[in-house]
Formats: C-alpha cells, sequence, structure tokens
C-alpha cells in the first residue's frame, strides 16, 4: 500500500470529517443534526402528569428534602395549573 492509497483511505475522509463539523458548528443553528429520544431535564421540560409531580412532591417531604411550608406551597402551585 501506496502512500497514494493511505492519503485516499484516511486523510482525505478525516479532513471530510473535520470540515463537517466545522461548517457545522459555524452554522446559524449550530445545533448537531442527530436528534435523540430524551425529553430535557429541568424546569422547561413540560409535566402534564399531576398525579405523579404530587406523588414526587410527597416523597421530597417524606424524605426531609422540602419543608412543610415549602411542600403546601408548591402543592398549591400544582393544584392551580390546568388540567
Amino acid at each position: 500500500m501506496g502512500v497514494g492509497a493511505f492519503v485516499v483511505l484516511w486523510v482525505f475522509p478525516a479532513l471530510g470529517i473535520v470540515g463537517y463539523h466545522l461548517w457545522n458548528a459555524a452554522s446559524p443553528s449550530a445545533v448537531p443534526t442527530t436528534r435523540y429520544g430524551f425529553e430535557a431535564s429541568g424546569t422547561d421540560a413540560p409535566r402534564s402528569d399531576q398525579a405523579e409531580r404530587l406523588r414526587e412532591l410527597e416523597k421530597f417531604r417524606a424524605d426531609g428534602l422540602v419543608t412543610d411550608e415549602e411542600y403546601k406551597q408548591k402543592r398549591a402551585e400544582i393544584m392551580g395549573e390546568d388540567w
């Protein structure tokens, strides 16, 4: 295998991959083209199941992660949301 074959099989594809990623990073959206099926975490992710949220909040209170006052405030907030 000569130098020419090495360039064709390894260097050119590597340069193409690097070029693609540079072009993608410089694009206005600058996001990867592959989307994965998991939801974002944090407050941006909508949660439609209020019962599950209430169970989770109760568990936090039972584990001592939130005070009774925080529990009451958050429970009222969840119950006040549209169903």
